[in-house]
């Protein structure tokens, strides 16, 4: 949660000083503020406390995100939390099926085996052992498993490059499976 200094005219906003947080684990200064993480029995709190907040008053930034509902959830349990109340638990970890987590998994062993060199034949035949027996190379250049193949190392990319963030957010439907 990143805390930044209350603007002009929020005279009524209030800081906590980060010593007096309740149930602070860690704490890290540096010139631009502190980062502090406060112990919760549903999962911890990380905060960045800008510099500046403590004199004028805190302020939450949320931005307007694909992940701001998580963001104004994080914001509540830490309310709840500075005020003393029970947090409640943090929303539900996306339920992926066995066969997506079993596929990003396949992604992702593709993937680091186009980035060690290995060509995308013997990424298939690593993979899909059963599947790779038996095809010659005349027959792997219209095989359905050469396309399976690729298919999987676009998914891989597509996750190292930000798309695993839509797991975060349970839009599932945002990342390209095929």
């Amino acid at each position: 949660m990143l805390i930044v200094p209350a603007p002009p005219g929020f005279a009524e906003a209030r800081a906590l000083p980060v010593d007096g947080l309740p149930d602070l684990l860690a704490r890290s200064d540096d010139g631009d503020g502190c980062s502090a993480i406060l112990i919760d029995i549903h999962g911890p709190h990380r905060l960045r406390i800008e510099h500046g907040a403590d004199a004028t008053g805190w302020a939450y930034v949320i931005p307007d995100d694909p992940w701001r509902m998580l963001r104004l959830h994080a914001l509540h349990r830490l309310l709840l939390k500075l005020a003393g109340l029970p947090t409640g638990m943090p929303p539900p970890m996306p339920g992926l099926t066995p066969y997506r987590l079993h596929r990003l998994a396949l992604a992702l062993r593709a993937l680091d085996g186009e980035e060690d060199g290995a060509s995308r034949r013997e990424i298939g035949a690593v993979l899909f052992a059963g599947e790779a027996r038996g095809i010659t190379a005349h027959d792997w250049k219209s095989s359905g498993l050469r396309k399976k193949v690729a298919r999987l190392i676009r998914l891989g990319r597509v996750m190292r490059g930000g798309g695993y963030r839509h797991l975060l957010t349970r839009s599932f439907d945002r990342i390209r499976w095929n």
